[in-house]
């Protein structure tokens, strides 16, 4: 029934009707809109290969296979985490892990580098000045969103900041109590 989508919609802040038409919010531009970066200009996620050694080429990738050393992300919020992860998974290849009993793992969890770009898309700032940032080396994966911490009465409001390091601290040890358990 297109009475009830509409409904749902509009109790999701998708859409929002004025006089006899309905238009996306924001929310909706950004989760299922075609071309949000035209609305949000740096609502986009800056992804960089630095490989100086070749070490990520030589390990991951066919042999005349290139490296691309900069790609811009852009797309609604789904087109964005899938692109991510599909790159990101290209350097984050399954290896065996030799002892009594070997197992196949990965450099880094999926499930936990999914929750941290989910966390990066969903709470970053898309009327800032600068897009996300995600670095990739063959040492670490750095992911720099661009979010905003408020100053009040000319004083940097630390709550904020420690209130969002304390939520990504708690989100990584449930992934990895997960992940220890396999629940």
């Amino acid at each position: 029934n297109d009475d009830s989508l509409i409904d749902v919609l509009k109790d999701r802040d998708i859409i929002v009707e004025i006089g006899n038409n309905f238009h996306p919010t924001n929310s909706g531009l950004l989760l299922f809109g075609k071309n949000p970066t035209n609305r949000f200009p740096n609502g986009t996620i800056r992804i960089i290969i630095n490989d100086q050694d070749d070490f990520l080429k030589n390990s991951f990738l066919e042999e005349l296979e290139e490296i691309q050393k900069e790609f811009i992300v852009e797309g609604n919020l789904w087109n964005q985490l899938n692109t991510v992860i599909d790159i990101i998974s290209t350097f984050n290849k399954p290896f065996k892990l030799k002892g009594e009993i070997s197992s196949t793992v990965t450099p880094y969890p999926p499930l936990a580098i999914k929750e941290l770009l989910t966390n990066c898309i969903v709470h970053r700032n898309y009327e800032g000045k600068r897009q996300a940032t995600i670095e990739i080396t063959p040492k670490y994966i750095k992911i720099v969103k661009n979010f905003l911490l408020k100053y009040i009465n000319g004083i940097l409001n630390a709550y904020i900041y420690v209130f969002f390091l304390f939520h990504i601290i708690l989100h990584l040890l449930y992934i990895l109590f997960r992940l220890i358990l396999k629940v």
